[in-house]
């Protein structure tokens, strides 16, 4: 590539555009005040605004967390979801929207552990706990969308994301880190025997998350496929929250 450096000695004329450019910028100053004080108000109205919105939609979002939906009532709830028919009490039922209905496409429901129990004006602190206090348990029932579950989805798909060395985890377990970018950023496959059969669960890092949840779905019923949901700090009685979560469907279903 080559340079080409040109010098003018044209003073003649720079001098007078120096002049003409001074008069523009000191007429366009004259005139660029009332559109400077335009421009303050629309940003400091804008301002409000977004204030105002962020107000709002704190109180709204407060309002949502302080509706917790429980229910201590006790009663029987019959629901249709497909081919399966299920009967669940009122209080294990997350959001009344569900329990006011008897079709669904998806049913939240949320237990106590250990002695998985629904909501309770007894248990009213603990269904509120937050942090290593929370010892909630979360399962959503849907129709199944997909051939197979979570461990049988260990060979077809997890496996071919490994990466990193397992390490040894809670009663059993081992952890396996997964492939970044794959999907599952800030995640680790947990991975134990449950009556000589794979048992297979997603768990967040604590670094990925303030709140870690491990997640796994399996087939019940006719047609259900069930996630469920659990805190990470609860992950060393896999076992038994498998146990009694699948007990409880068993005695549920019609």
């Amino acid at each position: 590539m080559t340079l080409v450096s040109i010098q003018l000695n044209c003073s003649s004329f720079v001098q007078p555009d120096y002049k003409i450019r001074k008069a523009k910028v000191q007429i366009h100053s004259a005139t660029s005040k009332p559109n400077n004080k335009r421009l303050w108000i629309i940003a400091g109205t804008i301002v409000v605004v977004a204030i105002a919105a962020f107000i709002l939609l704190n109180m709204w979002l407060r309002h949502q967390m302080n509706r917790t939906e429980f229910t201590p009532s006790t009663a029987q709830l019959e629901f249709i979801m497909g081919t399966d028919v299920l009967r669940i009490p009122a209080n294990h039922v997350r959001f009344e929207h569900q329990r006011n209905k008897t079709s669904l496409d998806q049913l939240n429901l949320v237990f106590l552990y250990s002695q998985m129990s629904g909501y309770s004006n007894t248990h009213k602190a603990s269904f509120n706990a937050t942090g290593n206090k929370s010892r909630l348990i979360h399962l959503s029932l849907r129709k199944r969308e997909l051939s197979y579950d979570m461990t049988n989805r260990l060979s077809s798909v997890y496996r071919q994301l490994f990466e990193g060395t397992p390490t040894a985890g809670p009663a059993g377990l081992i952890l396996q880190p997964l492939r970044p970018g794959s999907g599952y950023d800030g995640e680790v496959l947990a991975i134990g025997e449950n009556d000589s059969q794979k048992w297979v669960a997603r768990c967040q890092t604590p670094q990925s998350n303030v709140r870690p949840t491990c997640i796994r779905d399996v087939f019940v019923g006719r047609n259900l496929s069930a996630l469920i949901s659990f805190p990470l700090h609860m992950l060393a009685e896999w076992k038994a929250i498998e146990k009694k979560t699948l007990n409880f469907l068993k005695n549920s279903l019609r």
